[in-house]
């Protein structure tokens, strides 16, 4: 296989910008976007004269190697399912299902298949991350820290057909997996309904046995785009704008603080990049569907927690 053939399933706000990155990619082709709105499909077959538009899948799905699920979060499950059963790969974008019993059995099953499932958790892919982790900061990282995230931005109206945490927090839950490398013990939220029937404002408490507690808040009625990283502990404060794409670091021994500017990607087009790179060349995803799982448990238990006003003790997965 040289290239990869794809089929894009969603095209709304997230789904064009799929087939932009598909069309990108050298190692990849698009072969077929599925849609179901016929107004849209018009549009689309003037745009894409050599690419099959469908409103089903099962009409181009024996065509294509992969498919990028861009459907909003309910259908996620249905659709990954009937893909991963025809032996075909999976992009799926975050939140990767609605519930954790559900991402438990695609995992499942996407292993059973020996099938590459990439979950698009695009916040992993700041470059700053990379060279945190192999580099001097990495030890702000260990042992008991403070730690604080803040992700807001003004009312956009996209999205409201979920909460805040599948919507925004989910990257940041993903994140401190990721850059701790432990699992939580406990979580405690607060949340409010402000623009949507959905929660638009949840701050949540995050601990770790580690001593780390890590408080972070996600909001999508603020004044202001905030999307912020700080960690201070014994080796001193680390932050990281990640909309500046700005890291400051201010340590015991320091008179002036490090200041390093680092190079904005484009996270989406690294996404595809990494999962045409897993299928062709049989490494693992970036973002797996384990990841991806444990992503929707984190995210459930902090929506029960502003429910209930409970502090909640987590399952060790």
């Amino acid at each position: 296989m040289e290239q990869v053939r794809v089929a894009v399933i969603g095209y709304g706000f997230l789904g064009k910008w799929h087939v932009e990155k598909v069309q990108k990619c050298t190692d990849a082709a698009l072969m077929a976007i599925v849609e179901v709105s016929a107004e849209m499909r018009d549009r689309l077959k003037v745009q894409f004269p050599k690419i099959k538009i469908v409103a089903n899948l099962k009409d181009v799905i024996d065509d294509v190697d992969a498919c990028i699920i861009v459907t909003p979060t309910s259908y996620h499950y249905s659709v990954a399912k009937e893909v991963l059963q025809k032996g075909k790969h999976v992009f799926c974008e975050k939140p990767m299902t609605t519930t954790y019993a559900e991402a438990q059995e695609l995992t499942t099953l996407a292993k059973q298949k020996g099938i590459v499932f990439h979950v698009g958790h695009s916040e992993r892919f700041h470059l700053i991350w990379e060279q945190i982790k192999k580099g001097p900061y990495n030890k702000s990282l260990q042992g008991p820290a403070w730690v604080r995230i803040d992700r807001a931005a003004p009312f956009k109206g996209r999205a409201t057909d979920v909460d805040v945490v599948r919507d925004l927090m989910i990257h940041d839950l993903d994140l401190l997996l990721y850059l701790f490398d432990e699992w939580p013990a406990t979580v405690e939220a607060i949340g409010f309904k402000i623009r949507t029937s959905n929660y638009d404002f949840v701050s949540s408490v995050v601990t770790f046995a580690s001593g780390k507690k890590c408080f972070l808040t996600a909001g999508r009625n603020h004044v202001e785009e905030v999307r912020k990283f700080d960690i201070q502990g014994p080796q001193g404060h680390l932050q990281v704008d990640m909309h500046n794409c700005r890291l400051k670091f201010f340590g015991a021994s320091h008179t002036v603080a490090d200041v390093l500017d680092y190079q904005k990607r484009d996270h989406l087009l690294e996404e595809h990049r990494s999962f045409y790179q897993a299928i062709l060349g049989h490494t693992p995803p970036t973002v797996s569907a384990v990841d991806g799982a444990r992503a929707v448990y984190l995210v459930d238990q902090v929506l029960k927690a502003v429910e209930t006003g409970h502090v909640i003790s987590l399952a060790k997965l």
